[in-house]
């Protein structure tokens, strides 16, 4: 069995850090393997980016520039979250989005390079033309980038793993796979003196199958006070595809202050975009990097590590839009779990989020939790 996880709020890691060494020979060394990892999230950036503008385009201008079907497109999820919006603040989330959106195009290219030329008009979505738009040359992953990816993190197989075999015989093969949350701390309260804090979460799995968690309330908090959650620590379960080899999965946590949980409309269509921003970013990626990289186990490793950072992401995108939105809502904080192989029922994986970054001009939730959690297979 070999299982792979990490954790982007802390740093923790059961792929295992080695000293890379480093190669920049080849036809295709435009960047090297860090700085390649760093432009495909800023691509990814980008491409939600867009999304929103398409979202905007389209609620300007609906017949010009049509949405793409269904309900599960991140320009869905911010078209329906803006609609829903008391008319001034949705003012100023179009005014921002209007800057990029309405730029010359050598200003756009200069933000988004090769995705300005992206097509407003195709029912087709943002990700999807993305997808089929592939890498340019410079950012494709090789060989000599697998190869530096997992020299620098190796597998370890049952690393961070407590399972209990003093009650049963026989290990059975886990199928679903279930996220906890056991405790939160507050390091920094978002008011003056104590918060009442509720909270919020999504898991998406590996086909895009999605669960939101309406928020529910945790408890008051004063600095450095800690919470158990208990009978509600269990979030979500997600099923594990027996078919597949590798199975990755997302969770994501936000905090809604208590006062602000009357407006659950707006809360219940933001934890929707997370959603979408999340399974879109991981199937366009994965997509990307299996026309470079075609071998399977290649694949898990490199997909894993750079999955890992995808969570800046979800916090660049919160800083500049959340504020805009709605007040005392903390940015996404989001864990990837990835599966090679199968695990058995009752390994536990152990995680600790952080949630919100303290004291921030550019936020107007200035807590800061940690929450205690784990993947538990089931």
């Amino acid at each position: 069995m070999k299982t792979l996880h990490k954790n982007e709020s802390n740093g923790s890691e059961v792929l295992e850090a080695e000293k890379p060494v480093r190669k920049t020979s080849g036809l295709n060394s435009t960047y090297n393997t860090e700085k390649k990892i760093e432009k495909l999230n800023e691509r990814m950036k980008n491409m939600v980016q867009i999304s929103f503008e398409k979202a905007v385009a389209h609620y300007e201008a609906p017949q010009t520039y049509p949405l793409p079907a269904g309900n599960r497109s991140i320009e869905y999820c911010f078209y329906d979250l803006i609609s829903s919006l008391p008319k001034s603040k949705r003012n100023k989330v179009i005014d921002k989005i209007n800057q990029t959106l309405k730029a010359d195009l050598s200003q756009r290219t200069n933000v988004y390079k090769d995705l300005a030329g992206l097509n407003f008009k195709s029912s087709a979505s943002i990700s999807e033309q993305v997808k089929e738009l592939g890498l340019p040359e410079g950012l494709k992953i090789i060989q000599e980038d697998t190869e530096i990816i997992q020299s620098k993190y190796k597998i370890i197989a049952g690393k961070n793993v407590k399972r209990d075999l003093s009650t049963r015989q026989v290990i059975d093969k886990a199928e679903k796979i279930s996220f906890f949350v056991d405790n939160m701390t507050c390091l920094n309260p978002d008011d003056l003196h104590k918060d009442e804090i509720n909270l919020a979460a999504f898991g998406i799995d590996t086909a895009g199958n999605t669960v939101n968690v309406t928020p529910f309330f945790i408890g008051k908090f004063r600095k450095n006070e800690t919470v158990l959650l208990g009978d509600k620590n269990r979030l979500f379960t997600l099923n594990i595809d027996a078919a597949l080899q590798i199975n990755n999965f997302i969770a994501g946590l936000f905090i809604v202050e208590k006062d602000l949980i009357s407006n659950d409309e707006t809360v219940r269509k933001l934890s929707l975009l997370f959603t979408a921003i999340g399974t879109a970013i991981a199937v366009t990626m994965l997509a990307l990097i299996v026309i470079s990289v075609f071998v399977a186990p290649v694949i898990t490793v490199t997909f894993a590590y750079i999955m890992s950072f995808a969570s800046a992401t979800f916090l660049d995108l919160g800083v500049q839009f959340i504020p805009l939105m709605a007040d005392d809502i903390s940015l996404a904080a989001t864990d990837t779990f990835t599966i090679d192989g199968s695990i058995a029922v009752g390994d536990v994986f152990d995680r600790t989020l952080q949630i919100g970054k303290g004291f921030d001009i550019a936020s107007t939730f200035d807590g800061k939790y940690t929450a205690v959690g784990r993947w538990v297979g089931e």
